[in-house]
Order: C-alpha cells, then structure tokens, then sequence
C-alpha cells in the first residue's frame, strides 16, 4: 500500500471572496478543467515548503510558510492503485502578480468567486473549496467506497 500512497499540496489563494484557479492544459489528468495552483510534496520536502515552491514556480506568487493556515487534509480514493493525502492550504497574504508560469500545463489562471466556481472545476477542489467556505476544516476523507 505505501508505494501506492501519494502525497500533494494546494494553495486556496484568497483575495475578498475570489480564489484563484488554473485551468489544467497538456498534463495528461484533468486537462481544461480548473484546479488550485498545487503539486506533489517530494519525498524530503514538507507540504508547507511544497506550496510554497508551487506558488512561484506555478504563478510567480511568493508566500511564507508561516502565513499558511491548513484548511483541510483530505484522505482522497482516486482507485485501487492510488491514494492522495492531499494539504490545502489558505493565505490572503502573499506578494506578487499572479502569472502563467508554465504555459505548457496551464492555459488560464483567474480569480473566480468561490460562491461560482467554475462549471469545469474538478470535482473534489470544487467540495474542498465549498467545505472551506462554510468554514468546515479538518480532516475530509474523499472517494472512499461505501
């Protein structure tokens, strides 16, 4: 089980009620769809550190370890060969303009409200985004057969 167990970060970028979100392009998993700036935690990397190299080498946003509130650990079913735990993070403090800095896995990023995501958001960012409006943090286990 544990070579089948993947780890991830994400950054739920807050600026008022909008969240920042990209949409996914030539990756192979989920092209078109919108998804939050995120990436796999390495294997000697924590998942704060993580996000914080995702953010500037996705979007050229810098923000600090210590300005990161976790909203939700999410124990995520994808199917029988794998298994995410996957970190959310929130901040409202960051520096930088949000920019496409891979144009070869990301076609758009914009600020969406999180009242309306978009109707091609992937599915659990979609949940995981509505639980952290309604203030729901915590564990969430997502995908899990009954």
């Amino acid at each position: 089980m544990r070579d089948k167990l993947r780890v991830a970060a994400y950054l739920v970028l807050m600026k008022g009620d909008q969240v920042l979100l990209l949409q996914r392009h030539n990756t192979g998993w989920e092209d078109g769809n919108f998804s939050l700036v995120s990436g796999h935690v390495e294997f000697e990397e924590c998942p704060t550190d993580a996000i914080v190299r995702e953010a500037l080498e996705e979007s050229a946003i810098r923000v600090q370890a210590d300005k990161l509130e976790c909203v939700q650990v999410v124990h995520r079913w994808c199917h029988p060969e794998l298994v995410y735990i996957d970190y959310f993070f929130r901040t409202r403090q960051w520096s930088g303009e949000p920019t496409i800095q891979e144009p070869d896995k990301c076609s758009a990023l914009e600020w969406h409200s999180i009242l309306e995501l978009p109707e091609n958001s992937i599915e659990y960012v979609k949940v995981i985004l509505t639980r952290v409006h309604q203030g729901k943090y915590g564990l969430f286990e997502y995908g899990w057969r009954t």
